[in-house]
């Protein structure tokens, strides 16, 4: 089931499960007038899970373009870094949230809550 999944790490309730993926991503941060390159390592319709060689601001927004096929054009979608993390020197886990975005009527978790 997609909707309410359990996130291992924390034990709380997830809106939309995580499935593993491996594509590469180029990121456009327009507050510094740079892209980066990075990996996807997984994916929900809510957002993007990517390993960078560079950290990305907290709460900036960027234009992701998803390279998920040398067969099919690549997918471009705005998001915003909602956190970053070093795993070790020179790569960073970062979480993407896409922008713009509404599935099924719902809204992310914290905004739920809230209501």
């Amino acid at each position: 089931m997609i909707l309410n999944a359990r996130d291992s790490r924390k034990g709380i309730k997830r809106l939309l499960d995580r499935f593993p993926c491996d594509f590469d991503v180029e990121i456009y941060n327009p507050v510094v007038y740079r892209t980066d390159k990075a990996c996807a390592y997984n994916f929900s319709a809510g957002g993007l899970g990517v390993f960078c060689v560079r950290a990305l601001p907290i709460h900036d927004k960027v234009r992701l373009r998803m390279l998920i096929s040398k067969k099919i054009e690549p997918i471009v979608h705005e998001a915003q870094v909602v956190w970053a993390k070093q795993q070790k020197t020179g790569l960073w886990r970062i979480g993407l949230k896409f922008l713009g975005a509404e599935f099924s009527g719902f809204s992310s978790p914290r905004q739920n809550s809230a209501s």
